[in-house]
């Protein structure tokens, strides 16, 4: 359940978090399709850097994301 204040009123409803794995260089590219299929007006887009992780993970992101 989320409670967030939205246009002056408080509202209450069933969301769901989703977490992408991509590389920076993708970023701009995946928010664009966000933006486009998401029904919110304001959807919760954000990015996070990544300042470690271990290499073996890194790695598969760079060759699994295109």
């Amino acid at each position: 359940m989320s409670i967030y204040r939205w246009k002056g009123r408080i509202q209450e409803e069933e969301e769901y978090a989703l977490n992408i794995k991509t590389t920076t260089t993708l970023v701009k590219k995946v928010t664009e399709k966000l933006l486009e299929l998401h029904s919110y007006e304001t959807p919760c887009i954000v990015s996070y850097n990544i300042d470690y992780g271990s290499k073996e993970y890194l790695k598969w992101i760079s060759e699994e994301t295109i």
